[in-house]
């Protein structure tokens, strides 16, 4: 019994040190205007995203387009009542996110 409370006791000790803070992800994002149905800008989305190399994971209606690449997030979203498009991504490393989010909007 007393072989396994300390047991326990080094696992729980091992836990707590060895927990990994996560950091946030970095962000980025960038806009440009569109004046079009969202039809139109869900298709140049989508487009755009495989362009700069992401896979498309999914789409919610007709307002945006969801994409990963490695461990960096995508989304485009269509705002045509605002004649806007905004393209985000979410990932580890600031500059990557810019990079990758300023590559989705050239291909847009």
């Amino acid at each position: 019994m007393k072989h396994l409370k300390l047991s326990a006791l080094v696992t729980l000790g091992l836990l707590v040190c060895g927990t990994v803070h996560a950091k946030a992800p970095s962000i980025d994002y960038q806009w440009t205007e569109f004046y079009g149905n969202s039809r139109t800008c869900l298709s140049s989305a989508k487009g755009a995203m495989r362009d700069a190399g992401f896979k498309i994971t999914g789409s919610t209606g007709t307002k945006e387009v969801v994409g990963r690449k490695g461990n960096y997030k995508g989304v485009v979203a269509c705002f045509v009542d605002h004649g806007l498009a905004v393209f985000t991504v979410a990932g580890p490393v600031y500059k990557t996110a810019e990079r990758y989010a300023k590559a989705i909007k050239n291909n847009f």
